[in-house]
């Protein structure tokens, strides 16, 4: 099972529907502070009752529109792929629930006098299992006879209101069934259970406790939910107590802490090693004391970091380190050991600006984990105001929505969709107006730049031409915002060189652009090569059909995909450089001259 998009409505400020599509693996929200971003991760927080009790249940109280006079009904809807024999399986669960209950108890039966209110009690509770079953009979002929399609997508609806926190299903080939809206609760429940975790990081709040109660049931608070998950696992148990640990024998205590303390000790280290350019050993100590609260024993597991100090041990609480270090421990506690463990790489991660401790350099590797993270265990889901986090080389540009509150109310828009203020002078304006910094105030004056129509076109360039190092690729809006880009290049001092493509509009706005800024800008101005008498070259025709479907058979997409698709996709392969090698060599003789022109044309002109 896995989650396909949520869609969210009457939830705080979000008047809705407020779709997040999940057909991104990665997908960042970006906006300034206070315009909702917060409140989208955890109203899909909200949607997993497994997390009702995590993050102060903030995500289920409070839900009302402050800047309402009166509700809406809240809903969180989510959309989800189940498998058939998945959704078969489920149904069957809760037949034989049905069928183990003990109101079907015959012993039960026997017990009973007739005529007493135990009697009509225990008859009605039969029948209605009794019509359920028949219910769910009916639900699987429907799947086996008239459903084909391997892997099909429902609707689970949670409402949530002061006093319930429901859920409902809705699957096209169910909601006319006669029955059906008495089972509807049971079964979205049923499946709730089953699906992949939801996990929250707020990075200014969220912070672990370097001293965890304990407590009989082992699942009290978040940390103690995780702690135990950590024991379980070195321990190769399902069901060890922490709390009964206190009062085995001491000897037997320190050996259990010790095998604990170095499976997450290595645990740690393996994944810092992931997560940050730093190389160095993690050495986490555990200890348990117990101290009277109100005339109440109450027992505590104490968790500290070990470092080596000139070769001397020494030990810190976990709040003695840095803040980067503590983000880095508690996201990846939350990634190891989450609550549930039926993920299979679809963990959806909340992350409410994340790396905001870490400085710039740290932040771009961050972004680049971040990616990493998506591709192999789950979706990403972040939001952020930093310009490192949303790095073109390797957050995807169609990933991006922009989340703004107009009239008190939220919106989130995919970047493709976002109408700028003014005239969009740049592929990533939307983008620039939503963190309200000026674009081209990112542009370091030592840099040079080579603008082209579009973002596209910066893909294509920085990967097919041999660029100097101090030469960077911005990518406009289209033609004209290109002409129109000229005026700030020269306004802020910067080396450019502007390449429209060699067609009808690119070529008049290089007319355009020679008569508006004259001669000596116009040694600036260029279009896309011409070799091989082409009618129109632009960036797409820099290359031969054949070229293109070598592309898409390397990186295992179907023949004859758009342009566009094929270039963001290489873009974006998690093994770029391997396949650029590889394709660098198969490209016919007309492709790899029209980049050696260009690239010698770049060279030239700077030098």
């Amino acid at each position: 099972m896995k989650y396909n998009k949520f869609i969210i409505s009457n939830y705080r400020a979000i008047k809705g529907p407020l779709k997040i599509d999940l057909k991104n693996k990665i997908i960042p929200l970006v906006g300034i502070n206070e315009c909702g971003k917060t409140t989208i991760l955890q109203a899909i927080f909200a949607f997993d009752k497994a997390n009702d009790n995590l993050n102060q249940a903030k995500q289920v109280q409070n839900i009302e529109n402050l800047y309402a006079l009166e509700d809406d009904t809240c809903e969180i809807k989510a959309a989800i792929e189940i498998g058939k024999n998945e959704f078969l399986n489920i149904i069957n669960d809760l037949i034989n629930d049905n069928n183990n209950l003990k109101i079907k108890d015959e012993a039960k039966q026997e017990t009973l006098e007739t005529n007493t209110p135990e009697w009509e009690k225990y008859e009605n509770e039969k029948n209605i299992a009794i019509k359920e079953n028949k219910i769910f009979e009916t639900l699987i002929n429907v799947l086996n006879i008239k459903v084909d399609e391997e892997n099909i997508e429902i609707e689970i609806i949670r409402t949530l209101d002061d006093e319930n926190k429901t859920y409902s299903l809705s699957y096209k080939a169910f909601n006319n069934i006669e029955g059906f809206n008495s089972v509807k609760n049971f079964l979205a429940e049923a499946i709730v259970i089953q699906l992949p975790p939801i996990l929250y990081s707020d990075d200014f709040n969220d912070r672990p406790d370097g001293k965890v109660e304990i407590t009989e049931n082992g699942n009290s608070t978040e940390w103690e939910s995780i702690y135990s998950r950590v024991f379980n696992n070195a321990l190769k148990k399902q069901d060890f107590s922490i709390y009964q640990l206190f009062d085995v024998d001491s000897r037997r205590q320190k050996s259990t802490l010790s095998d604990v303390s170095k499976y997450l000790s290595d645990n740690l280290t393996e994944a810092w090693s992931r997560f940050s350019n730093e190389k160095k050993k993690i050495t986490i100590d555990f200890d348990l004391n117990e101290c009277k609260v109100n005339e109440e024993t109450k027992r505590y597991l104490q968790i500290n970091i070990v470092e080596n100090v000139n070769g001397q041990a020494r030990t810190f609480g976990v709040s003695d380190r840095s803040k980067g270090f503590i983000w880095y421990y508690n996201f990846i506690m939350k990634i190891q050991f989450n609550p549930k463990q039926n993920s299979n790489g679809n963990t959806i991660f909340l992350l409410d600006e994340p790396g905001s401790y870490l400085h710039e350099t740290a932040q771009n590797e961050l972004c680049k984990k971040l990616v990493e993270i998506s591709n192999e265990e789950g979706v990403v889901i972040y939001c952020t105001h930093s310009p490192q986090l949303l790095n073109p080389a390797y957050i995807p540009f169609s990933t991006i929505n922009i989340v703004s509150k107009t009239k008190s109310k939220i919106k989130c828009v995919p970047i493709a969709s976002y109408k700028t203020r003014s005239t969009q002078t740049t592929a990533f304006q939307p983008i620039y107006e939503a963190l309200q910094i000026p674009e081209f105030k990112l542009i370091n004056n030592n840099q040079k730049v080579v603008a082209g129509e579009g973002v596209y076109d910066k893909y294509a360039i920085e990967m097919f031409c041999n660029l100097p190092e101090d030469v960077i690729v911005f990518g406009s809006a289209n033609a004209k915002s290109l002409h129109d880009n000229i005026q700030y290049f020269i306004a802020f001092s910067i080396k450019y060189m502007a390449v429209w493509d060699n067609d009808r509009e690119g070529n008049n706005y290089y007319k355009k652009a020679q008569k508006d800024f004259g001669d000596v800008e116009s040694k600036n101005f260029y279009t896309l090569p011409n070799l091989y008498h082409k009618e129109k070259v632009r960036m797409e025709e820099m290359f031969e059909p054949e070229d293109m479907d070598m592309i898409n058979e390397e990186i295992g997409l179907p023949k004859g995909s758009s342009y566009t698709l094929t270039i963001s996709n290489l873009y974006y392969h998690k093994e770029k450089e391997k396949c650029l090698r590889n394709i660098k060599e198969k490209l016919t003789k007309k492709c790899k001259d029209n980049f050696a022109n260009l690239s010698s044309t770049i060279i030239q002109h700077f030098n």
